[in-house]
């Protein structure tokens, strides 16, 4: 069955922000709990430009992903020069996929399209099929945001498909997380639901935080579609503890827009400003983008429940300007457009390598066929110095015969 999906009924229609599994290849997937950063800062500060200062380097940037983005950028493009100059190719695709993270997060979703499609390229080359369903997910992530619905899908499926072959059976937690929210974007909240529910599932059971905080976040949200909003405030509030726990603080702004909406459908108004004024000045701190242009269109609609009418306007232009800026025809255009020459370059590299082959075919046919002509010449050329050896030594035999008979006679004579 074709599944087609539209984020813009979820972001547009009740405006609760959907959380979508961002994913890095880590194993396991560090948090701010498990690894410390100080220790890490530490240990680059001993280390030698090699591969374990790549590792270093890139688990920097993606615990500082959410804490200091800006920061964990450095640390990232750092990793990415490092990796390049030492030949490391795995370190650079993991490098560059944390780019492309950190791109996506501000809403830069062309500079997060080419990083993600060069991390993919460099997976595909080495072979590292994990790897490549990870890329496949932020990038069908990108496209979702983007509401090209059918690449968004096709990216999932391509990362669904590698992870069952690959054995990753507790990566599908990521690719259960976002089947989710398709259905949420379609407004299937109902059938959206279950697959929460085993994301949440997988992730405890691997000690996950960052998906199981994701989880709860949109089974609020499908909650919220389903008119219970007591049920799913207590799921944005169990979401938001665990994102504070692990200091993510996109999460964070995500979960305080969702919570204040709740507070909004209560008619506890001056609570519902209190947690999106909250999220604002985080999402400001954090240059969330994404996460500013819902906002922006929430408060509007708490200051429009209101009755304040001026301020209602006021926010949604702020929201209208921002959604301009990131959702426009000349971003899916270049978006598309570097896709497009990603499959290009891919097609044209597949066929050098077909043609190397044939080429290597051909030649080792070629050089067969010398091999053959040398062996039978050879053969033939044995041949004929047998057959002439075998004949000097038969004409050798006769002449000696004749001379002993020559000597014979002469005896003969002499006696007679």
């Amino acid at each position: 069955m074709r599944i087609i999906f539209t984020p813009l009924a979820l972001h547009d229609m009740f405006i609760s922000r959907l959380i979508i599994f961002i994913a890095i290849l880590f194993l396991p997937f560090p948090t701010i709990g498990q690894l410390n950063i100080d220790s890490l800062k530490a240990n680059l500060s001993e280390s030698t430009a090699d591969s374990n200062t790549v590792k270093t380097l890139n688990r920097l940037a993606w615990n500082l992903r959410s804490i200091d983005p800006t920061l964990a950028m450095g640390y990232a493009l750092r990793s990415a020069k490092l990796a390049t100059e030492i030949n490391f190719d795995r370190g650079r695709g993991d490098a560059y996929n944390s780019i492309g993270v950190l791109h996506y997060r501000r809403g830069e979703y062309v500079e997060a399209t080419k990083s993600h499609l060069l991390a993919l390229s460099i997976r595909e080359k080495i072979g590292d099929r994990e790897g490549m369903a990870l890329s496949y997910i932020n990038l069908g992530n990108v496209y979702s945001d983007q509401l090209n619905n059918q690449a968004a899908i096709d990216n999932y499926l391509l990362a669904a498909k590698l992870l069952t072959e690959t054995g990753g059976q507790s990566r599908l937690s990521f690719v259960y997380l976002n089947i989710g929210a398709v259905f949420l974007a379609e407004d299937k909240f109902e059938e959206a639901i279950p697959y929460c529910e085993k994301a949440k599932t997988v992730a405890i059971n691997n000690k996950d935080t960052v998906v199981e905080s994701e989880a709860w976040n949109n089974m609020g949200v499908a909650y919220e579609g389903m008119q219970r909003f007591d049920d799913a405030l207590i799921a944005y509030k169990k979401s938001f503890t665990l994102s504070t726990a692990i200091g993510d603080q996109t999460e964070m702004t995500d979960n305080m827009t969702n919570i204040g909406n709740m507070y909004r459908q209560k008619k506890e108004f001056s609570t519902a400003l209190e947690w999106h004024f909250r999220s604002e000045n985080l999402s400001r701190k954090i240059a969330y983008l994404e996460g500013l242009r819902v906002l922006y269109q929430d408060i509007s609609k708490d200051y429009e429940a209101m009755g304040d009418f001026k301020m209602a306007l006021l926010y949604h232009k702020h929201y209208k300007i921002l959604s301009d800026s990131l959702f426009n025809e000349e971003n899916s255009t270049a978006i598309n457009s570097l896709n497009d020459k990603w499959k290009s370059d891919r097609n044209a590299k597949d066929l050098l390598v077909k043609q190397k082959e044939l080429s290597e075919s051909k030649f080792s046919d070629r050089e067969g066929e010398q091999r053959l002509w040398v062996i039978t010449t050879g053969g033939i050329i044995l041949l004929l110095f047998s057959g002439y050896a075998y004949f000097a030594s038969s004409r050798l035999k006769r002449s000696q015969l004749i001379i002993e008979a020559q000597q014979e006679e002469i005896l003969r004579m002499k006696n007679r």
